[in-house]
C-alpha cells in the first residue's frame, strides 16, 4: 500500500453539441421536430433546384393559342385572365404526371369559381396518345395542346411543370414534379 493518494481525475465537459444531441435524444417532441426541420429543408432545395431555369416571379407568362384536344375552339392564356390560373405543362408519358391527375382534377372541382385549370400536353408523339392518357386517367379540366414554341416559351424541361399565374397573367410560382394536394392548394391560395 502507497501512503499517495490516486489523483482524481475529472471527468471530460461535454461539449455544446453533445448536450444538444442528448437532450434532443431524451425529447420525442424534439427529435421529430429536428426530422421536420430537416425534411422540410431538403424539400425546399429541391424545388429550388428543380425550378431553376424556369420563368421568374413576376414576370407576365408568355401567351399562347392552342387547339382543346377535344377538338373545341383554340383556347388562349389571356382568355383565362381576371382569376389566377394553374398551367400544368405534362406529358403522356410521364409516369409522375399520370400520378399526379387526381390532384389535378381535385383542384379544377374545388377551386371552380376561385381559380382555373388549364392542362397543356408536351412530349407526345400523336394526339391519339393524348387521347388515350385523358380517357385512362378520367381527366376532367381542359386539355390543350401544345407544341415546341410552347415549351421553348415556359422553359419546360422536366414534367410536370406547373406555373399558378396572378389574375394579370403574372408569374406567381412554379413546381417542378409531384406535389400534395394541400401543397398545391396552399400555393394557389397564398
Amino acid at each position: 500500500m502507497s501512503d499517495v493518494a490516486d489523483p482524481v481525475v475529472a471527468p471530460p465537459q461535454a461539449s455544446a453539441w453533445k448536450r444538444g444531441r442528448a437532450w434532443v435524444k431524451a425529447r420525442w417532441w424534439a427529435r421529430w421536430g429536428v426530422d421536420a426541420l430537416l425534411a422540410v429543408v431538403i424539400l425546399v432545395a429541391i424545388t429550388t433546384w428543380q425550378s431553376a431555369g424556369l420563368l421568374e416571379d413576376g414576370a407576365p407568362a408568355p401567351d399562347f393559342a392552342l387547339r382543346a384536344m377535344s377538338g373545341g375552339p383554340v383556347q388562349s392564356l389571356s382568355d383565362f385572365r381576371g382569376k389566377k390560373t394553374l398551367v400544368v405543362f405534362w406529358a403522356p408519358w410521364c409516369g409522375v404526371c399520370r400520378t399526379e391527375t387526381g390532384t389535378i382534377s381535385a383542384i379544377h372541382e374545388g377551386g371552380k369559381g376561385e381559380y382555373n385549370v388549364v392542362s397543356v400536353a408536351l412530349g407526345f408523339e400523336n394526339v391519339a396518345s393524348v387521347k388515350k392518357f385523358v380517357d385512362d386517367e378520367s381527366v376532367d379540366y381542359p386539355v390543350l395542346l401544345g407544341h415546341a414554341g410552347v415549351r421553348d416559351a415556359y422553359r419546360v424541361e422536366k414534367y410536370p411543370t406547373m406555373y399558378i399565374l396572378d389574375e394579370e397573367g403574372r408569374v406567381e410560382d412554379t413546381i417542378v414534379g409531384y406535389t400534395t394536394g394541400l401543397g398545391l392548394r396552399a400555393r394557389l391560395w397564398l
